[in-house]
Parts: C-alpha cells; sequence; structure tokens
C-alpha cells in the first residue's frame, strides 16, 4: 500500500519511522504514530452525520459490512461476540473531540438512541430482545469513548449493519477530520 506491511490481526499499533544517514547511520528525525487495523471481518465502513454545529445534537448513521468471518453472537455461550464503535475524545494533537460521555449526563452505561436497519442481510436481534446501544469504557481512553452494540444474534459472512444514533453532542471547537474506530471481537464467555 505505502512501503510498510501492516499487522494482519487487528488492534492499535505504534509505529515507529526513522531518517537515516545512510554512510553514518546518524538519525536525522524520529516519528511515530498510532495506526488502528480494521477488523478482518469488515469489507465497508463509513460514518455520516446530520451537522456540523458545535455542541449541539447530532445523528450519526455508522454503517459496515462484514467480511467474509461470520461474527458470533453476543450471548453465544462459549465464543460472545462483540461490536464497538469508537468515537474520538483527543485528536492526534491531543485537541478536545467528543466529550467521554457524548454529551449523555448519565455516563458510562447509559443507553444511547438507535435504531438498526434489520431484514434480509442485516444485522438481527438475540430473540427476545432489542438491539440496543451502551456507552462503554475504551481501552484506548482517554483517545475514544466506546458505544457498544449488545443483543446481536449471529452474523454470517457478509452481513450488513446500519445504525443510526441520536443525541450524541459535536464536538466543542468543529472538527472537519474526526477518526472513528469499529472494533469486531470474540471473547471468551467462560471468563468475561
Amino acid at each position: 500500500m505505502n512501503g510498510i506491511y501492516y499487522p494482519a490481526t487487528q488492534g492499535r499499533y505504534l509505529i515507529q519511522a526513522q531518517v537515516i544517514n545512510n554512510t553514518n547511520t546518524e538519525i536525522y528525525e524520529t516519528v511515530q504514530q498510532y495506526i488502528d487495523i480494521l477488523p478482518g471481518t469488515v469489507s465497508f465502513y463509513n460514518v455520516t452525520f446530520g451537522h456540523r454545529d458545535t455542541n449541539k445534537e447530532n445523528i450519526f448513521e455508522v454503517r459496515f459490512r462484514t467480511g467474509a468471518t461470520p461474527v458470533p453472537a453476543y450471548n453465544d455461550a462459549t465464543t460472545a461476540g462483540r461490536i464497538y464503535i469508537g468515537f474520538p475524545t483527543k485528536d492526534d494533537a491531543n485537541n478536545d473531540v467528543f466529550a467521554s460521555n457524548l454529551g449523555f449526563s448519565s455516563g458510562i452505561g447509559t443507553v444511547i438512541p438507535c435504531w438498526f436497519q434489520t431484514g434480509a442481510g442485516y444485522i438481527s436481534a438475540v430473540t427476545g430482545t432489542n438491539l440496543t446501544c451502551k456507552l462503554r469504557d475504551s481501552p484506548y481512553a482517554p483517545k475514544f469513548v466506546y458505544v457498544e452494540i449488545i443483543n446481536f444474534n449471529l452474523m454470517p459472512a457478509y452481513t450488513n449493519v446500519k445504525i443510526v444514533m441520536a443525541k450524541i453532542f459535536n464536538p466543542v471547537p468543529q472538527k472537519y477530520d474526526v477518526n472513528f474506530m469499529l472494533q469486531i471481537n470474540s471473547i471468551n464467555a467462560a471468563t468475561k
């Protein structure tokens, strides 16, 4: 892609590049940058929003499509699936972006108003439950706050996901380039 071999495993990695004099190995400059590798289970990912007004409630639409690897159900008895959408709380220059509670006064654990497109080829709920969005801590704090998607059924290969989340406050000050995170993984249900 750009001369860098990226890790095959999803996650956040610290990449370090050095500019070195090829005759005496003197280091001219060292640059470090975190990169996020999308899970191999995603073939498409996009986030859109309603408006750019600062510190105002907004609607965010998140769409993605899983790849060839199925995602286990949220309540799978052995390997439970997890889906997290990360809203950045800091940018690369350590400036504030989204509030760590996304504007909800209740904070972590808050159920966020959201709507899911369902039907053939789309995400579905575990029987007897509703698809739900909850505010969660992120292992990448203070860089991200997570919205966790819960109560989803087994997602076969190439499942479409469309989520519309409401009442999330826009960043202050206005941001034009925001990097959202998508994390899909499985956990050992016996040790969660």
